[in-house]
């Protein structure tokens, strides 16, 4: 009975990854999303060369643009070499999964993981963040279950160095921070100074743009002036509780500021929780504090 599921299990893994190939094939050379963006990006490179970032005409992190200046070289479609980029990332997550599954599922078969793994490929906003809409979404993604597997691992500074990697390619990191706030009340092997190493990071990857001529400061404001532009906006998109109720109604121009408000006091009441409760965590429960 063992060896027929383990059969079927190792039948399901080949059809999922086929399954993921015959996705990504289908919207491969698909142009849509960011690629008015990504094509306008290589243009620029591809005339100015890598000293262009000295300029830096995007409001897009600079570790992820560094990228794009050194891909505007290769003789490529800009939109398909940003799929690949992220395609890499995605085949780098599913194995990243899979090892932390075996930290987390120590008792269950080999074969078990590897096919949970293969599920992170056809998911369908990982699809079509990569292969509609070309965004990056994956790599930050990646360098936050890479954190969250390097603290499994006791290995606290490489956690906080992947954290910073997270931030240096998007500011999304954000929604993963409060989980490294509560562990490190609860949990004495974080210390103050390994959040440091979050900024330090950004500021490491970005000496390529400084060296090429762009201002320290500006470089350091990118997410600032990317925030800005977004900053009427709760929701892009996605059905979520401010597509169901139009909050604007009933704050009006105060929304953004009342309803981050709300957020903060309803993260702050679960970290007065897992103080009072003096909850002890372990492999399995920081995955579910990180997937709420």
């Amino acid at each position: 009975m063992k060896k027929k599921i383990k059969t079927i299990m190792i039948l399901l893994t080949i059809s999922f990854i086929l399954l993921a190939i015959l996705f990504r094939l289908q919207y491969f050379n698909t142009e849509f999303g960011d690629q008015n963006f990504i094509n306008w990006w290589f243009d620029y490179f591809r005339q100015e060369g890598f000293k262009g970032l000295g300029h830096y005409p995007f409001d897009y992190a600079p570790l992820y643009i560094t990228f794009v200046a050194l891909f505007s070289y290769l003789p490529f479609k800009p939109v398909l070499i940003i799929k690949c980029f992220s395609y890499l990332f995605e085949i780098l997550l599913a194995i990243l999964v899979y090892k932390y599954l075996s930290i987390i599922n120590k008792k269950d078969k080999k074969e078990f993981n590897i096919l949970l793994s293969t599920i992170v490929l056809l998911i369908p906003t990982v699809i079509y963040n990569s292969s509609w809409w070309c965004q990056c979404d994956i790599i930050y993604t990646f360098f936050v279950v890479l954190s969250l597997y390097f603290y499994n691992k006791n290995n606290i500074n490489m956690s906080f160095i992947a954290l910073g990697l997270a931030f240096s390619f998007k500011l999304q990191f954000i929604f993963i921070l409060p989980v490294f706030i509560i562990l490190f009340f609860r949990d004495k092997k974080i210390k103050w100074y390994h959040f440091l190493y979050i900024p330090l990071v950004n500021l490491v990857v970005s000496i390529p743009s400084f060296i090429c001529g762009y201002s320290l400061q500006d470089l350091l404001n990118v997410y600032v002036t990317q925030t800005s532009e977004y900053s009427d906006y709760l929701s892009l998109y996605v059905n979520n509780i401010y597509t169901l109720f139009d909050f604007n109604k009933l704050f009006g121009n105060k929304t953004v500021i009342i309803m981050s408000c709300i957020t903060v006091m309803i993260f702050v009441g679960l970290l007065v929780y897992c103080i009072l409760k003096k909850i002890k965590f372990n492999n399995k429960n920081i995955l579910q504090l990180s997937l709420l």
